[in-house]
Order: C-alpha cells, then structure tokens, then sequence
C-alpha cells in the first residue's frame, strides 16, 4: 500500500461528509482511509459509515476521547501505507491529489514531502494560498525552517518508517501538538521535498471570539512544548547545533502572545504572563548573547528581554503600520 490517509473524527458532524467524499474519490489501489472514532458524540460516525459503505480499502478504530493527538497516534500505529497524511476530518484533499503524490514519490524519494495549503475562509468562502511564494524541490531542513515555519502537521506527507524510527508520535495532552512534532522532525531529516500544487484544502472555521481561558490555555501549552523541546535539545541535539536550534523555536514564545491578542487585560493573561515572564525573558537572553545573532535578531531579542509584551506589542503596531 502507498498511502494511509489518517482521519481523527469527533463532533465534526458538519464537515466529515465533505472529507470522507474527498478522500473515498481517491484511487483505492493506492491509499488506505484510517478513520479514527475518538469517542464522538454527535452523528458523525453515522455518516461515516454511510459513505465508506461498500469500499475495501477503509478501516474504522474506535476508541474512547482521549484527543486529537491519541487519535493520529492510533491511526500511524495501524498503518499499512508506505508513506502517512493526517487529514483532519473538517478539511477537505483536492482532486487527484493522491495520484500526483505518488508520481512525485516515485521521482523525487524523500521521507518528507511538504505542500502549500490552500486555505478556505468558512465565512467568506475566500480562498488563498498560505505562502505566496512557495519554493518547489528539495530543499535542506535549516533553510525550511527558517523560510517557512509551517508547523501544521496535514501539509506534510511522511515515511511510515521514519516517524516509526525516531519516535515521532504527536504528544498527548496538550494544544499545537503539531507545533512539537514539527521541531523534533526537523532535526532527523536532511532536506524536505516540497510539492509544486497545493493538494489540501484546509478550512478556516470562524468561531466567534476566543474565550480567555481557552487563549491562556494555548499559552500555557506552548511554554510547555517549549520546554519540552528544550529538554529535546540538551539530550538529543549536538551540541554545535544547539544554538541554531534554540534561535528556531524561540519562535514558539513569540506565538504565545498571538494567541492571547484578544486576552492581555483578562485577569487569566495577566496572571499566566505574571508566572512565565522571567521565563521568557531569560530564553531572549541566552539566545542574545550567543555569537552568530544578527543585529536586527539581537535587537529584537534585547526587546524581548526587557518586556516580552512591550516588544511584541511593539512589533506589531509596526507591522500593521
């Protein structure tokens, strides 16, 4: 089997019809359809099995909730393909898009295929793609990562047996799992093929507002995954590589305040920012007195440690102006 297509499903009633379609259109020879029941509680799985009626190539694993994350890792585990996509049940894959990534695979092996998500406002109906310029071809991990940052686990299509070989499973628990297992990736993969044609079509849900408590919680996560992936450097990264390391995902402090925009004057934000400032601070401080920073980063990173809110805020009213 070429492809395992891995589909966490849960209270997703509205959407998962739109995924299944897109995915069932597939060539059955070529992929397989994990779909992943993580204890939902509407009728989605009532629609699953509606659609996958009377195809072969669809497995359905069921498990009590334990999140988004337990979920891929179920379906990885389960995997037959050659090579893993995980799809997530409210997005949709685009038309022969399997087909071409297995005319690319054949050409161009990797165990890393990159793609440019074609992104869909839900309520606009406005589609653009992520990156205006999206380079096409093999190109090395530091350069990736730098260039795009693009941590979203569906644009990326892996070897089985690399994510298998270096423990690459998403860690439970936490919000922008994706975010860790993109960092860990990078450092046991020399270059990642990055596709010429978006194949993905991911769906921007329009919610509302956020809540505080949700914001202050993707907060906390991201520190975690932060400190986390510190501990990951100190034991696992060389240590001529370290710093490099420590400059990339110092971007994962710099997302904390992104996902807290509409809460810095809630009394949560101003509780967790109370906690975690020294952190924070003292992270722009080691990587400002690193050699090989450039003067703009130094600067920034100065600005940080002076007042991590002050400089995003900062960093901000200059971008929109």
């Amino acid at each position: 089997m070429f492809l395992s297509v891995v589909v966490p499903v849960y209270n997703v009633e509205r959407y998962v019809g739109d995924c299944l379609c897109s995915l069932l259109n597939q060539p059955e020879s070529l992929c397989e359809i994990i779909v992943v029941n993580d204890g939902t509680k509407d009728n989605s799985m009532e629609i699953v099995h509606k659609l996958v009626n009377g195809y072969t190539n669809v497995r359905i694993i069921n498990q009590e909730n334990k999140g988004l994350s337990e979920a891929r890792n179920a379906g990885l585990r389960h995997a037959l393909g050659e090579y893993v996509w995980f799809v997530d049940s409210d997005d949709t894959i685009l038309e022969n898009a399997v087909e071409y990534l297995h005319d690319i695979v054949d050409t161009y092996p990797c165990d890393v295929y990159a793609s440019n998500l074609l992104i869909k406002n839900e309520k606009t109906n406005e589609q653009y793609l992520e990156f205006a310029e999206f380079f096409s071809g093999y190109l090395p991990t530091e350069q990736y990562g730098e260039k795009y940052n693009g941590t979203t686990s569906q644009r990326y299509i892996f070897r089985k047996k690399f994510l298998i070989d270096n423990n690459l499973f998403f860690i439970p628990g936490v919000l922008h799992e994706d975010c860790e297992l993109f960092y860990r990736m990078i450092h046991y993969v020399d270059s990642i093929y990055l596709l010429d044609q978006p194949i993905y079509l991911y769906l921007l849900r329009t919610q509302g507002s956020i809540k505080s408590s949700l914001s202050v919680r993707s907060c906390c996560d991201l520190l975690k995954i932060h400190r986390s992936l510190m501990n990951f450097i100190n034991t696992q990264v060389t240590y001529a590589s370290r710093s490099h390391y420590r400059f990339l995902i110092f971007k994962i402090i710099l997302l904390v305040f992104f996902h807290a925009l509409d809460s810095f004057s809630t009394d949560d934000f101003q509780d967790f920012y109370k906690k975690n400032v020294n952190y924070m601070r003292n992270q722009s401080f080691k990587l400002f007195i690193i050699k090989g920073i450039g003067f703009k980063d130094r600067i920034k990173l100065f600005m940080y440690f002076i007042s991590p809110l002050y400089a995003f805020n900062l960093i901000m009213f200059r971008r929109v102006n």
